[in-house]
């Protein structure tokens, strides 16, 4: 899990976390469903192999881009800021200072709480309003981490200053 912003001088990185494997779930099931209606299909009409082959490639695509996505939409937090990473054809990129936080807070349903997975929001000073983090594994571990490093900013901020 490698990521793609360069981190500035004196910056540490506390933690780099990345969606939970249940983001999966939903690719992986649509081609198990292709493959079988696929199957089926093939039994009843053979002459229909080429366009059934063709779009069950399309399915392994398609559970593939959803591997590399995930591997891709990392979320990293240090101790100057947090960054958003995200896209595999494209690149994108979001950087929200510590300073700039006002609150943080987690939601986890009742299955993202028996497997681990949650959505994490991120107020600002800025005008946009909040930014969501969604499917995060270990949500409370993401809040926890950005709420300490902004506590530890702001006394290192303000010790600068006496």
């Amino acid at each position: 899990m490698r990521h793609r912003t360069p981190l500035r001088q004196n910056e540490q990185l506390l933690i780099k976390m990345k969606a939970h494997w249940i983001v999966l779930v939903k690719p992986i099931a649509f081609l198990l469903m292709h493959v079988a209606l696929a199957l089926f299909v093939a039994r009843i009409i053979p002459d229909y192999t080429e366009p059934i082959l063709a779009s069950c490639v399309l399915s392994v695509l398609y559970v593939v881009y959803a591997f590399v996505s995930r591997e891709r939409d990392i979320w990293i937090v240090t101790n100057q800021r947090v960054i958003d990473e995200s896209g595999v054809f494209t690149s994108y990129s979001k950087e929200t200072p510590l300073p700039r936080i006002t609150n943080i807070s987690y939601y986890q349903s009742f299955l993202g709480r028996m497997l681990g997975y949650g959505d994490v929001a991120v107020q600002t000073a800025a005008l946009e309003g909040d930014t969501v983090y969604r499917k995060v594994t270990r949500p409370a571990l993401l809040r926890d981490i950005v709420a300490n490093a902004c506590v530890n900013n702001v006394q290192s901020f303000s010790s600068d200053l006496i």
